[in-house]
């Protein structure tokens, strides 16, 4: 007689889980359930007394001859139709046991939970049989216990999934909203150190769920397999010597080992070999930079450095820093702070990119050095330079005022620290005296990178007069164009500054609409504010704009459309232009 191959299987099951502490086996050869070839029980406690159990796993078994056993996966047909049942079930265990001649058996299977059902059938088509990927069952105790239990906890957490449909990520964030979902992975780790689940995520798979607390539901949105890479941000002071460079670092989780992060320039690659190398360059922005070949060069010196007070011996070999030469970086630092304190005396208030920098912004950077530091004039090759200019150096634009002098070169100030005299012109041709700063327009409030919107307004305030005021106005305007781009709140404040200025020095509906305006960016309108709009309108029928903007700052958005509409064409023109207008755009 030959061998009874589903017997053989089945009690190479048993024998495998028998070998656990808190899983029971019944697995019977020949059961005559559909689909199923019996249970696992798994509990919590190596008792396993009813009180501790917490469910239990259908199991298909499949024996299989072979003349070789395959080496880590295997793949093995299985009916659409078994597939579908087990849907229902809400998930097998699917064993496929290769059983040589000589009666050797190696076990391979796969967790099949709706996740991975609703998957495998959508893309069925008309087969009748799927190719499944059957793994390597393993053979210590402590695996078999984690892909158990983890079976039990996932089933119950995919019960929704049962009716063959995957919800997506997209469908979530979409009826619930993003900020309302946390998204979560667990799993149980026997034999694993708790502290450390990244060297789990390495080994085996596990399944992303999305969270919605106020819904009590809980959704696997993927099925992430063997992780390649886990990153961990760290708080704790990364120093050389007495000097702390950074207060926070992060971990890179590699299957062969780790890389400690510190900025964007520095990396310590440890494997779990024992061997350790370090690696650098510079990366980031101008304070980034500068900050990272401080410590460079201090790390040469001290050959240490301190992470969250764990020190890391550091003796780098000539390969390993390549061409680092420590009279060259002492000096490139110096350049790098030269610049710096440069764009800071010119009023820049963000870090320059130094990633892409051409060839031009090199030579602007120059040009700033010899004017700034050397207080040497610039020439441009007989080129008239207006007195008002921008210069683009990377991510930074920069205002500035180019004084001619007698000999063609010019002294290069800061436009915001000039002294120019601007004037305006009333329609009689009057002049009267006004900011050099209401020369201002919406993209230079948004793009300008040494504008101090402080300084501005304060200087914008000093100056009381008819036409300073109209053009103060305008300035307000643009003010608020900018910010409805950028989204900046320094630059809003000022403009609410600014605006109650005008309030109180221009008395008219005009100012009061602009201050409300500034403020419902910032905030909704009280019930005070909402009567004076009021009764801005009752006494205003006939002014058709100032009414349209009172009507979008209550909220009633068709009202002021149905007066916009009525408009001549010059008028809606130049009143969809107005900051104002944007709002009604949303409502």
């Amino acid at each position: 007689m030959g061998m009874d191959i589903e017997k053989l299987a089945t009690s190479a099951i048993e024998d495998a889980i028998a070998k656990t502490d808190y899983i029971t086996p019944y697995v019977n050869s020949g059961d005559k359930e559909p689909c199923w070839d019996g249970y696992f029980y798994a509990y919590t406690d190596t008792s396993k007394k009813n009180e501790f159990f917490i469910g239990k796993v259908p199991v298909q078994v499949k024996g299989q001859k072979c003349i070789k056993f395959a080496r880590t996966e295997h793949k093995y047909l299985i009916r659409v139709i078994d597939l579908k049942n087990f849907r229902i079930e809400g998930g097998t265990i699917y064993f496929v046991v290769q059983i040589n001649d000589n009666g050797d058996k190696k076990i391979f299977y796969n967790a099949l939970l709706p996740f991975e059902l609703n998957k495998m059938l959508s893309e069925v088509g008309e087969k009748n049989k799927i190719t499944v990927k059957m793994y390597e069952f393993p053979t210590d105790k402590n695996e078999i216990t984690n892909i158990i239990l983890n079976f039990v906890w996932d089933k119950e957490s995919q019960v929704l999934l049962r009716n063959g449909k995957n919800i997506s990520l997209e469908e979530i964030v979409k009826q619930i909203g993003f900020d309302k979902c946390s998204f979560t992975f667990s799993y149980t780790g026997f034999g694993y150190n708790t502290k450390e689940p990244y060297k789990y995520l390495f080994e085996h798979d596990v399944y992303l769920y999305a969270e919605c607390k106020d819904l009590n539901l809980k959704v696997p949105i993927d099925h992430m397999w063997r992780a390649e890479i886990c990153k961990t941000e760290l708080d704790g002071e990364v120093r050389v010597g007495n000097v702390i460079y950074y207060n926070g670092y992060e971990v890179f989780h590699k299957p062969d080992g780790d890389e400690i992060h510190i900025g964007k320039s520095i990396k310590f690659i440890i494997r779990n070999d024992g061997t350790s190398k370090v690696q650098y360059k510079l990366s980031g922005n101008l304070d980034e930079r500068i900050v990272a070949e401080e410590m460079l060069i201090a790390l040469i010196k001290e050959k240490a450095v301190f992470v969250n007070n764990v020190r890391l011996e550091i003796n780098p070999s000539e390969e390993e820093w390549g061409t680092f030469e420590l009279k060259k970086s002492e000096a490139h630092l110096e350049h790098l702070k030269t610049v710096k304190g440069i764009l800071n005396g010119l009023g820049v208030n963000e870090p320059l990119d130094c990633g892409n920098l051409t060839e031009k912004d090199e030579e602007y950077i120059k040009m700033l050095i010899r004017s700034q530091k050397y207080n040497e004039k610039v020439g441009f090759n007989n080129m008239h330079v207006p007195p008002i200019a921008y210069v683009q150096i990377g991510n930074l634009k920069i205002m500035l005022h180019f004084k001619e002098q007698d000999d063609g070169k010019y002294i290069i100030e800061n436009y915001c620290d000039c002294e120019i005299g601007v004037a305006g012109e009333y329609t009689d041709g009057t002049k009267f005296p006004t900011s050099k700063y209401t020369i201002l327009m919406a993209e230079d409030f948004a793009t300008i990178s040494n504008l101090n919107f402080g300084i501005i307004v304060d200087e914008l305030i000093q100056t009381n007069n008819s036409g300073h005021i109209s053009r103060t106005i305008f300035t307000l305007l643009e003010m608020l164009k900018a910010y409805d781009i950028t989204k900046n709140q320094a630059l809003l404040e000022e403009a609410i500054r600014l605006a109650d200025w005008l309030k109180q020095t221009d008395e008219t509906d005009i100012s009061l609409i602009n201050l409300l305006q500034c403020h419902y960016r910032k905030r909704e309108l009280n019930e005070e504010e909402e009567n004076v709009l009021e009764d801005m309108i009752a006494r205003n029928r006939e002014d058709k704009q100032i009414c349209a903007a009172a009507y979008i700052l209550l909220g009633k958005s068709k009202r002021a459309r149905s007066i916009i509409d009525i408009l001549s064409d010059e008028q809606k023109k130049v009143f969809e232009d107005y900051p104002i207008y944007a709002m009604i755009k949303d409502r």
